[in-house]
């Protein structure tokens, strides 16, 4: 019985695992709305870069 009550102090408890998982989350979260507003800068410079493009009259050939 004392191995069984080692092993249960050294487990975390329900809650820690819970603020753990939700910890987790929270960062995927933000992880996911950092890239999708990196993806959005790199739209807006694309079509900034082909706007220039067109209004300078370069060809797009050149991309």
């Amino acid at each position: 019985m004392e191995l069984l009550a080692d092993y249960d102090d050294q487990m975390p408890s329900c809650e820690f695992r819970f603020y753990a998982y939700r910890t987790l989350l929270d960062e995927d979260d933000r992880a996911s709305a950092i890239l999708a507003l990196v993806w959005k800068i790199v739209y807006l410079l694309i079509l900034w870069s082909l706007s220039l493009h067109i209004r300078c009259g370069l060809s797009t050939e050149a991309l």
